[in-house]
């Protein structure tokens, strides 16, 4: 009989730096895939609903239900500022500079 993977009961905490640490790879990983992607052509809606569904399958985790809602009212209230903190950075050269926006 082969046994399934099943994952640990209290698996540990990877806090801060830790954390941040373990997913970089991944974040970069991503970043990448996803430039590629846009880059041959798939419509940046298909991508923001992959990403979303991904979000919200990792919310979907956060127990009690309270901190669930607390934790998506969090993501709701950062998004806009999130987008304009992209957006800048976008439009600044690696020196610090402003540039124009179109």
């Amino acid at each position: 009989m082969t046994e399934t993977w099943s994952p640990p009961k209290d698996p540990p905490k990877l806090d801060g730096g830790l954390g941040k640490a373990v997913l970089e790879p991944i974040n970069f990983g991503l970043a990448a895939s996803l430039r590629r992607a846009l880059e041959l052509g798939a419509p940046t809606s298909l991508i923001l609903e992959l990403l979303l569904n991904h979000l919200c399958s990792v919310a979907a985790m956060v127990e009690p239900p309270g901190a669930r809602e607390g934790l998506i009212q969090d993501l709701v209230r950062s998004i806009a500022p999130m987008v304009n903190k992209h957006v800048d950075a976008r439009q600044t050269t690696p020196g610090g500079v402003i540039l124009p926006r179109r």
